[in-house]
């Protein structure tokens, strides 16, 4: 059913459903829905199931142990997770006015905050993550000033970020 409507949300629930039970490993569905996201990247649906999927995988996967996996496991976590910014640039530079990345954008974020608060990842790399993140989106705004989600995500992550002060 993706094949024939990929943004169909009822079709992607049922197949969150299905590769659950199929205990389809994680790896294959993030590829899956990169394929989803390359195929049409206005993909709202591919976009927010990737976002359920790296949630699952970067908050629920620590069990919360002060150690060397741990702070190893938050290195992993703070280095994924930056590539799925670098993504997410991305896509907002090719097409700024597609809600879908900028959803996504405030997705990584609120991800972001949560491991800062189970002390994953530390307050000052959130930090300067959020703070690269603002430069860059400023920079986008230069350079597509009409951008109709900018300027509100741009507040939106200016608020956020007082959340991990």
């Amino acid at each position: 059913m993706l094949q024939a409507d990929q943004r169909n949300f009822h079709c992607w629930n049922h197949w969150m459903l299905v590769t659950r039970l199929m205990e389809v490993p994680l790896n294959s569905l993030l590829a899956f829905t990169m394929n989803r996201i390359n195929e049409n990247s206005s993909n709202y649906s591919a976009w927010h199931f990737r976002g359920e999927l790296l949630h699952s995988m970067l908050i629920h996967s620590n069990d919360g142990e002060q150690s060397i996996k741990t702070i190893r496991d938050g290195l992993f976590r703070v280095f994924l997770w930056e590539l799925e910014l670098e993504l997410n640039l991305n896509a907002l530079y090719t097409e700024c006015d597609d809600q879908s990345s900028w959803y996504y954008m405030r997705t990584l974020f609120y991800i972001a905050i949560e491991l800062t608060r189970k002390g994953i990842i530390e307050k000052d790399v959130t930090s300067g993550l959020f703070s690269t993140r603002l430069n860059e989106l400023s920079e986008l705004m230069e350079i597509a000033p009409d951008c109709v989600y900018g300027n509100v995500f741009i507040s939106e992550l200016k608020e956020m970020s007082l959340e991990i002060a």
